[in-house]
């Protein structure tokens, strides 16, 4: 009897290392068998756009972006590697951003603004009205000297900065006095986050300026192109 039990507990403990085998072959397969990697590229499809697809050309406002510059293209990584998010956040921001387009596209037009800039406002506020740290708010997170300085109406009562359209033309008119005198919309792209004044320091002595006009707005820039590309190249990044 006393034999027929460690029979027993040596049946039942090789049965439990044959189960532990089978199951860790289950849990920890080989990432490259054919049923796991389809499991990977379908999770890949449905949920996020591959991060090392890059375009070969990249533009705003109709002005190339200079890939051949190490800098530029290592921030241009940077950026589609740490903005790109699921398919379902890309997707419902693009059918949100519909309604806005619709608003802020024949006011562009009207002004003879390029159509890209319309991208800027996902970046400043997703097009929520928003109040930054700052005292910036509305879509275009309009500052209030600027915002007066083109006939809005900011005070305690009524704060006009957060009207689509009308902040949209203040953003019209201030593009339509820089762009002359800058002589590139990216860098009045720039002159809208820093200021002319801001903007001209950080410039210094380049001759002729570069639109690498420091870290920060090289970074901002590549976040708006970043919603163009998927936007106007969905097919590209995986989105249809």
């Amino acid at each position: 009897m006393h034999q027929f039990k460690h029979y027993i507990r040596f049946i039942a403990l090789l049965l439990l290392v044959v189960a532990t085998v089978i199951t860790s072959k289950v849990i920890f397969s080989d990432p490259s068998s054919s049923e796991d990697e389809s499991y990977h590229a379908a999770f890949r499809h449905s949920y996020k756009i591959m991060g090392n697809v890059f375009p070969k050309d990249l533009s705003f406002a109709g002005e190339p972006v200079p890939l051949s510059d190490s800098l530029l293209l290592a921030v241009m990584r940077s950026e589609f590697h740490s903005r790109t998010k699921s398919k379902l956040h890309l997707v419902m921001l693009q059918k949100r951003a519909r309604s806005f387009f619709r608003v802020i596209e024949p006011i562009l037009k009207e002004y003879s603004i390029p159509d890209d800039f319309k991208y800027v406002p996902i970046v400043e506020s997703n097009f929520y009205d928003t109040v930054s740290p700052r005292g910036a708010k509305g879509p275009w997170q309009l500052m209030v000297p600027i915002a007066q300085t083109f006939g809005l109406t900011v005070n305690d009562t009524l704060d006009e900065r957060s009207d689509l359209k009308k902040s949209t033309e203040v953003i019209c008119k201030c593009l339509r006095q820089t762009q002359p005198e800058l002589g590139s919309w990216i860098l009045s792209l720039a002159g809208l986050n820093y200021g002319m004044e801001g903007l001209k320091k950080r410039l210094g002595k380049k001759q002729p300026p570069g639109i690498l006009v420091d870290k920060d707005f090289t970074t901002y820039l590549f976040r708006v192109i970043l919603y163009k590309e998927v936007f106007t190249r969905p097919e590209l990044y995986g989105l249809k």
